[in-house]
């Protein structure tokens, strides 16, 4: 008899870890189309800049837009930012670096990497980690290109700005 019970709580046990399981599984599935869907088209964010205000993607002003995500300490994204500076008078382009760090821990790094001389590049931070929801990436260096507010490229880790330059030079509109 005792037996019979266990087995039907064994049952009844397992039946609730599946569904259980199951329903981690469609939230999960259902996160990732919603990061996807909200990464084609340039997500509704807010950042803080360098002097404590909020800086939101309703003041992107030109068609060619470069987010760079970065770490000051990661010796990856100082390469990065030297192939950006090269980036920085294309024409209808903007720069975004969003770093890691609060605004006075990414006022060295942009004094050392004269960054004030680029008005085309803005430094904003991300104090509190927001870039992956609103973009879904966590990794850096992360360039995430968009054109005309249409995501055309996602690259991680160190990239050359003739990569960067020649997603911005083509029409085709579709994610590469």
């Amino acid at each position: 008899m005792k037996n019979k019970y266990f087995k039907i709580f064994l049952i009844g046990l397992l039946g609730v870890a599946m569904i259980s399981m199951a329903l981690q599984i469609s939230r999960s599935i259902a996160s990732k189309k919603r990061i996807e869907a909200s990464r084609k088209a340039i997500p509704a964010f807010a950042f803080t800049t360098m002097d404590g205000s909020t800086y939101t993607s309703s003041e992107i002003k030109n068609e060619n837009l470069i987010i760079n995500y970065f770490n000051p300490e990661c010796g990856h994204c100082q390469y990065q930012v030297e192939e950006l500076k090269k980036l920085s008078k294309a024409e209808n382009t903007q720069i975004l670096m969003i770093g890691t760090e609060k605004p006075e821990n990414l006022a060295g790094f942009i004094e050392n990497y004269e960054l004030h001389s680029y008005p085309e590049i803005a430094v904003l931070s991300d104090i509190n980690a927001e870039f992956p929801r609103f973009f879904g990436e966590a990794n850096v260096p992360t360039i995430l290109i968009y054109k005309d507010g249409i995501l055309k490229k996602i690259f991680r880790g160190e990239t050359k700005y003739q990569a960067i330059a020649e997603v911005l030079s083509t029409n085709d509109l579709s994610l590469q």
